[in-house]
């Protein structure tokens, strides 16, 4: 399915009647879901777009999602010295379990592409990745906290990837206080 906003309905429209072809067909292939009409694109929106490409290739992205969270043994050979060792990575949960304390958020979080780094869930009989509010809410920051105009939500990704979680930063800080006031 391709994906047109609202302002280039009018004019993909327009060049459509200008090369001829009739909008009485461009509107059949809208309404048979040959594409679909966003009103606009924003950062508040970006997310839900996103979420609508995830739909529409999960279930063909699965297998590449499980390759890339799995377990590797790849041989390898040393630029110094030249001999051959194996470089492994361990398993990473796939998918990310809803009952256990959480990964540490990396700045690849956002982005459409696939990485072992990513949360992806399973929620709803359909896999997921994380939502920048979820993002802000795992590193203790208020709702929206990055949600400012003209911020996508890969840049917001990105700045939770790079943030503390505000509660440990806090629980380091009283703690310093108690050593310092014992001195």
């Amino acid at each position: 399915m391709n994906i047109i906003f609202g302002k280039l309905y009018k004019i993909y429209r327009y060049f459509k009647k200008y090369r001829g072809e009739t909008t009485k067909s461009f509107d059949r292939r809208k309404r048979e879901g040959f594409f679909e009409v966003i009103p606009y694109l924003d950062a508040r929106n970006q997310s839900e777009l996103n979420l609508q490409r995830a739909r529409r290739k999960g279930s063909e992205d699965l297998p590449k999602w499980e390759k890339v969270k799995g377990a590797k043994a790849i041989q390898r050979i040393s630029k110094h010295t030249g001999k051959p060792y194996i470089y492994r990575e361990g398993k990473v949960a796939f998918p990310d379990a809803l009952d256990k304390p959480s990964r540490t958020l990396l700045t690849r979080e956002g982005g459409s592409y696939i990485c072992r780094e990513k949360h992806v869930i399973y929620q709803n009989g359909r896999y997921r990745r994380l939502h920048p509010i979820e993002l802000e809410r795992l590193n203790g920051f208020p709702d929206d906290f990055t949600n400012c105009s003209g911020i996508t939500d890969i840049q917001r990704a990105f700045f939770m990837g790079n943030a503390l979680v505000v509660g440990v930063i806090k629980r380091l800080g009283k703690e310093l206080v108690k050593a310092i006031s014992k001195n």
